[in-house]
């Protein structure tokens, strides 16, 4: 079952998407003022578990890659989307 996505949940899939590829304790620190670095991180296994994520532990020994899944893309344009229907109904 899907949580609810909450303001950090979404700025961990921006930072994921726009470092994917990159290590995650690197996209952990970009983001250390939201968050402590061991709550952003417990926060993106739980991305990873519900498929926004993916996180590569295989490909170099002791090294975690963060990619962004498509389910993760999507949410992001559904919001992004939704943020400019929602500007265009305001300026009316």
């Amino acid at each position: 079952m899907m949580q609810e996505m909450d303001e950090i949940d979404r700025n961990i899939l921006g930072a994921v998407k726009k470092f994917s590829g990159s290590q995650a304790k690197d996209i952990v620190a970009a983001l250390d003022k939201l968050r402590a670095n061991s709550t952003i991180r417990a926060r993106l296994d739980a991305l990873e578990i519900q498929g926004y994520v993916l996180l590569d532990r295989k490909t170099e020994r002791g090294k975690v890659f963060a990619f962004i899944a498509l389910l993760g893309n999507e949410i992001l344009e559904q919001e992004q989307t939704g943020e400019q229907a929602s500007e265009k109904g305001s300026s009316s």
